[in-house]
């Protein structure tokens, strides 16, 4: 039993052991990552980041202008239904929100 419990404790520190070196990797990697963005001047910064509110503006309007038309669950036999009223489909937006037109 004692032995059982020996092989136990020198499997987890096994493994400790092991998530150490995955941590010191990852630290070691954080630092390198770090030191090539230290190197980026603060225009360059502001021009990444005023491109990058430029794609999400755009492709949040294209999300929110494409039309999908799904069956609703009611499959249009509940008359007063608040999704398609009655119609058994409806229609939403990218982000799967319903549009009312």
């Amino acid at each position: 039993m004692l032995a059982g419990r020996e092989a136990e404790i020198r499997k987890l520190q096994m493994e400790l052991h092991k998530e150490h070196q995955g941590n010191l990797e990852a630290a070691r990697h954080i630092e390198q990552l770090q030191a090539k963005i230290a190197k980026v001047s603060q225009a360059e910064w502001e021009k990444i980041k005023a491109d990058e509110e430029q794609e999400r503006k755009v492709y949040a309007k294209a999300m929110k202008e494409e039309r999908n038309v799904v069956k609703c669950a009611c499959l249009g036999e509940v008359e007063n239904c608040a999704r398609c009223d009655g119609r058994g489909s409806y229609t939403t937006d990218g982000y799967g929100n319903p549009v009312y037109a």
